[in-house]
């Protein structure tokens, strides 16, 4: 199994090299298990071993893909971290990310939200990055990225709930407007 060392050696490389990937043209055609696990609170592990770097986190997030993007069953989403010759399996138990942090730019129907991930991405929510009712947990989520969501912390959840209102369209309908557009996150099942 593959240590550490192997996991630092990575993440020198990319320091060295520090840019953004593209990673949607990899196709490795090599697997290897190098047991990584995303834990519901957003912590990455290593062999059930927390990761404590945050520089080398933020790092394997930029490499993180979703494999089946499309796909509507969430239990069969699969993750991996990619490089141009390897593909690194990742566990993902609800999210690969958590959002941390909530901010509100205008008001109304034209007010923008901005989420920050824990490993710092920034999205705003509209068409492209659409927060979405509840994951299997209860909690919403934001795509951030490619088909990447995060699930909101509970206290970035609690200041959302605070900016819902009524649906124009859809009675008892709870949601909240960013970007023009209107997202839908509670009410009637």
């Amino acid at each position: 199994m593959p240590s550490e060392n192997e996991l630092l050696r990575l993440f020198s490389l990319a320091e060295e090299n520090r840019r953004e990937f593209d990673i949607s043209a990899w196709n490795p055609r090599e697997t290897l298990d190098i047991d990584l696990r995303i834990a519901a609170d957003g912590s990455w592990h290593h062999q059930n071993a927390p990761i404590n770097r945050p520089r080398m986190v933020k790092f394997f997030a930029s490499l993180l893909r979703r494999e089946n993007v499309g796909e509507n069953k969430k239990s069969r989403e699969k993750y991996a971290l990619i490089t141009p010759h390897l593909k690194y399996p990742v566990k993902v138990e609800e999210a690969p990310f958590l959002a941390v942090e909530l901010r509100r730019r205008g008001g109304g129907k034209n007010q923008e939200l901005f989420f920050r991930t824990n490993v710092d991405d920034v999205a705003r929510a509209d068409a492209d990055h659409p927060i979405s009712a509840a994951n299997f947990s209860g909690v919403p989520e934001i795509e951030i990225r490619a088909g990447l969501r995060a699930k909101l912390s509970r206290a970035v959840w609690l200041e959302l709930a605070d900016l819902l209102i009524p649906s124009e369209k859809d009675a008892g309908v709870l949601g909240v407007y960013s970007a023009g557009s209107f997202f839908a996150v509670g009410g009637p099942e």
